[in-house]
């Protein structure tokens, strides 16, 4: 599923680390699920948090309807360099991502 952010954050950083370790292809995949849904309640707080009153019904209604385009009309309604913001946020998640990854080698 493609969302509002995916042309921001990717999971293949997160695909190299799991590679590095001894697990079987299922447990990667069910890894790669949980980090998925990790950064994806990170990015939506980011957004939610971001946004005013009734505009976070409006930004979400726009995510169910899979409109991205307007769902970004409303994050740089309120957030000065919206995609800055994001950028900075998938970072945070990927280092701790690759930090608890590494816990497990």
């Amino acid at each position: 599923m493609k969302h509002f952010y995916s042309h921001l954050v990717t999971l293949e950083h997160i695909k190299v680390e799991l590679s590095g370790l001894d697990l079987t292809q299922e447990q990667q995949e069910e890894l790669l699920q949980i980090a998925q849904k990790q950064i994806h309640n990170v990015m939506m707080d980011q957004a939610l948090s971001n946004i005013k009153g009734e505009d976070k019904k409006v930004f979400l209604q726009h995510i169910a309807n899979q409109d991205h385009e307007k769902a970004w009309e409303v994050l740089r309604k309120h957030m000065q360099d919206a995609e800055k913001h994001f950028l900075h946020a998938a970072h945070e998640i990927y280092e701790q991502l690759r930090e608890d990854i590494h816990n497990l080698k």
